[in-house]
């Protein structure tokens, strides 16, 4: 388990039945603290991934004495980062990828003519602010 500010990860891996039923006695466990310390989890976050295993694992969580089941997802944004179940960054890439495009379609509109040094400074400002400042 890893708790990062107001994030918590748990994990484990899968082979038999065995281990699908450990990390639900460990869900089970981070529930049971949970309720101690009177902090409850994020409905819309709560959410199981499945990474290199095909076995057919639902887990849940107790919550206000009601079990909720875990959503099953190929893909999810930990820390900003889009981690995906076949840890591919080709989403990661197609996301940055839009978003870049919207920011130079917004450069292209607002600044009609736009000499080479002037559009370096926009685009590294904007598009790609972690490149070095340098024209």
């Amino acid at each position: 388990m890893r708790i990062f500010a107001d994030d918590t990860k748990v994990w484990n891996k899968i082979v038999t039945e065995a281990d699908v039923a450990k990390l639900q006695e460990d869900l089970k466990q981070l529930c049971e603290w949970s309720r101690r310390w009177l902090l409850q989890f994020n409905p819309e976050n709560r959410v199981a991934m499945h990474d290199g295993h095909t076995m057919d694992s639902r887990y849940h969580l107790v919550q206000n004495s009601q079990n909720v089941k875990l959503k099953s997802v190929t893909e999810e944004k930990d820390l900003g980062v889009l981690i995906t179940n076949n840890m591919k960054v080709s989403s990661q890439c197609v996301q940055a990828a839009c978003k870049d495009s919207k920011v130079l379609g917004m450069i292209k509109r607002q600044f009609q003519i736009l000499d080479k040094n002037s559009f370096m400074i926009l685009y590294k400002g904007f598009v790609r602010p972690h490149l070095e400042y340098a024209i």
